[in-house]
């Protein structure tokens, strides 16, 4: 009984995992760029089990390891899920969307983060930053800077009236994307495990679009009633060993 209301137990604390996950992916459901978050378990205390088997032959019982128990699942790590999400016209010069994969290039005071956020206001010195404050960088980690007059092409170059290029923006990928870590909402950290960011040498921007977050609020909304009904599941049955364990030590105090 006691195994039960601990299995029972740990899985109410899976379950409240996946309502703050849910909770934390529906609340930017409209935030550009935003990567959902993923939740990874793993078990935990496993036993092995095993079986006697009788060897009149030999004199003794054999024991034999037939396999193991887990006696509980925890949660190990929560991943972004680097799906591309829906793209939408927005008209906006500085709006840009990332044809495929890859990440914008943004930093400040020598910080560097990657971000699928294209979003980005022109500054009155004509730097692009984003709504975090982060500026857009190039290759060599230089604030870019559009002039008065100038466009950005879809291959992501920055052109002046005349035609004349005076500035790229880059895209990077990555060996493991979904190994990268967050920081903030939308901007991410490679590790050791996600690979060094290498540069697209070709890429492709659209230009007036951005990318929405890739949340589906309708597979959220059914993850949360699964996540709420099982939660209440577990809590009935905690509440039901209980009983059984009371009625169990009051029987054996009356029989002695």
């Amino acid at each position: 009984m006691t195994r039960g209301m601990y299995i029972a137990t740990m899985g109410m604390l899976l379950d409240e995992a996946r309502l703050n996950n849910v909770a934390n992916n529906l609340a930017n459901v409209d935030t550009t760029g935003y990567k959902k978050d993923r939740l990874a378990f793993r078990t935990y205390f496993d036993r092995f089990v095993y079986r006697i088997e009788p060897k009149p032959e030999r004199g003794r019982n054999e024991v034999k390891r037939i396999g193991s128990l887990a006696m509980a699942t925890i949660l190990d790590e929560v991943r972004p899920d680097m799906a591309q999400g829906p793209t939408e016209y927005t008209g906006r010069k500085y709006d840009f969307a990332i044809d495929g994969e890859g990440f914008f290039k943004v930093g400040q005071g020598g910080n560097v983060y990657f971000t699928r956020n294209g979003h980005f206001i022109r500054d009155a010195m004509g730097r692009l930053t984003n709504s975090e404050g982060f500026f857009l960088l190039d290759e060599n980690d230089n604030v870019i800077v559009v002039p008065n007059g100038a466009e950005v092409a879809d291959d992501g170059t920055v052109r002046a009236a005349d035609g004349t290029v005076l500035a790229r923006i880059p895209v990077y990928t990555f060996a493991n994307p979904e190994r990268l870590t967050k920081y903030g909402y939308t901007c991410f950290l490679p590790t050791q495990t996600s690979g060094a960011p290498v540069l697209v040498p070709q890429s492709k921007l659209l230009v007036g679009y951005l990318e929405k977050s890739n949340v589906n609020p309708v597979k959220e909304m059914v993850d949360m009633i699964y996540a709420q009904r099982h939660y209440d599941i577990s809590q009935r049955l905690i509440t039901t060993t209980d009983t059984l364990l009371e009625r169990l030590i009051n029987d054996v105090g009356r029989t002695r």
